[in-house]
């Protein structure tokens, strides 16, 4: 049998930027009751009046595509 020493780690990291200018205030209003309810997957989301910035370091859920399918913004709008 192997054993292993050290740190391992299984962890990620993702994070994209929304343009706010292709986002309303509802869409915005409901991206946050969105993460809100995911809990203790839910993302770290802040903005400005330019850009909301949505990042993570656990990629559980994929808050990129619910933003895109459910809310319905722009791919133009997000920024890798």
């Amino acid at each position: 049998m192997k054993i292993r020493n050290g740190f391992v780690s299984n962890s990620s990291s993702s994070s994209f930027v929304i343009d706010r200018y292709y986002v309303s205030q509802h869409q915005i209003d409901e991206l946050i009751e969105y993460n809100d309810s995911l809990g203790v997957d839910k993302w770290n989301i802040s903005f400005d009046d330019k850009e909301i910035v949505c990042d993570t370091h656990m990629d559980n859920v994929g808050l990129e595509d619910f933003v895109v399918s459910e809310l319905k913004v722009s791919r133009k709008a997000i920024k890798e």
